[in-house]
């Protein structure tokens, strides 16, 4: 039986899968634990060109501590994730950690003008706002619900972006609720298709992993393309707490199933 396969037109798994670091500390995460030899095979096998980048990308965590070898009564070392591995993981892998969190009413506005010769600077300047989750309200508008006064102050001493920026510290935009606020800031009409699309997809495959056993070979591609279109999906989420979001949103149905999914792939591997 083949697993119903994750293709969406804006979305790409296959350029997320290739940072091997991360998707495979994810992957660890997620399943448990992973057989060093039988997992490395796997993995040179489905995801990576060459062994090398795997063998690099597990090198690299186990230096910083993120994962580790243990023997248990004889039998074969597995590759498990540590505490501070546990800690490093990304932000979408952890979203629980964000919804809770109350929002106090204010909104940080921040407002640049980077003239055009700057470029460079203003288009590091919108990647960084971007990895912050903040929304675009307009092209040099960009709105949080989170105190960002820290990273302002960062990026002030760091990039003196006080030549070019404002930030303020709003209870409302007049004529604008805060609903409007969050749809016009963020994509969560786009995101709400692709979160679907996902639930739809990997529903199916989750009944048919279960209906019959399967070579640990086509377990673990699903499994890594699992890992790899959730990263596509939940890297668009910019994780507001749960009160701002509109209620078609569907970040904690997606979690709950990607980390079903993949436990019972680590339980059949």
């Amino acid at each position: 039986m083949s697993w119903k396969s994750f293709h969406h037109p804006e979305l790409c798994p296959k350029v997320i899968r290739r940072q091997a670091g991360s998707a495979l500390l994810d992957f660890l995460a997620e399943t448990g634990v992973a057989l060093v030899t039988r997992g490395r095979a796997l993995l040179w096998g489905q995801g990576f060109q060459i062994p090398s980048s795997c063998r690099m990308a597990m090198s690299r965590l186990r230096r910083a501590g993120l994962i580790a070898y243990r023997r248990t009564g004889g039998r074969d070392p597995v590759l498990q994730i540590t505490a501070k591995g546990d800690e490093a993981r990304a932000a979408l892998s952890r979203p629980e950690r964000f919804w809770p969190r109350k929002w106090k009413g204010l909104w940080y506005v921040l407002s640049y003008d980077v003239p055009e010769k700057s470029r460079a600077y203003r288009d590091h300047l919108r990647w960084f706002l971007s990895n912050q989750r903040m929304g675009m309200l307009q092209h040099s508008l960009w709105v949080s619900p989170d105190d960002i006064r820290a990273e302002f102050r960062d990026l002030v001493q760091a990039a003196a972006l006080d030549q070019y920026a404002f930030l303020f510290e709003a209870r409302q935009v007049l004529g604008r609720s805060d609903r409007e606020i969050v749809e016009r800031a963020w994509p969560f009409e786009r995101l709400e298709k692709t979160q679907t699309w996902y639930l739809s997809v990997y529903e199916e495959n989750f009944t048919r992993l279960i209906a019959r056993p399967h070579a640990p070979g086509a377990v673990f591609a699903l499994g890594q393309e699992a890992m790899s279109a959730y990263i596509a999906v939940m890297r668009q989420d910019p994780l507001l707490p749960l009160a701002l979001c509109p209620p078609s949103y569907r970040g904690p149905q997606v979690v709950e199933l990607h980390r079903r999914l993949l436990r019972a792939v680590g339980e059949r591997l």
